[in-house]
């Protein structure tokens, strides 16, 4: 998907380098002294790695839709979260 926005804005892609850039970006992040990048105890994984947009949008619905799973996403980081996944299924125009 990465790779197919690169290429809509006119830019050079290839699936091989956009991916190895995020994997090295990914693993940067996570091993860094400050602050490193780690999933909360409590968040919801969701692997969008081969998904489309509407894929997303999709699962990120279900989760919302599905009370105990709306009841952590909320919990997570209040009300930012859920109105962030609103703002993207709006934008998505579901």
């Amino acid at each position: 998907r990465r790779c197919e926005e690169l290429k809509a804005k006119g830019l050079d892609a290839n699936l091989d380098e956009v991916a190895r850039d995020i994997q090295a970006r990914d693993k940067q992040d996570m091993e860094r002294e400050i602050a490193p990048l780690k999933q909360a105890e409590d968040a919801i994984l969701l692997d969008t790695t081969k998904m489309s947009i509407d894929e997303v949008v999709n699962s990120i619905v279900k989760l919302c839709s599905e009370d105990t799973k709306l009841d952590a996403v909320i919990g997570v980081g209040g009300i930012m979260i859920f109105d962030a996944v609103l703002d993207t299924i709006i934008r998505a125009g579901f």
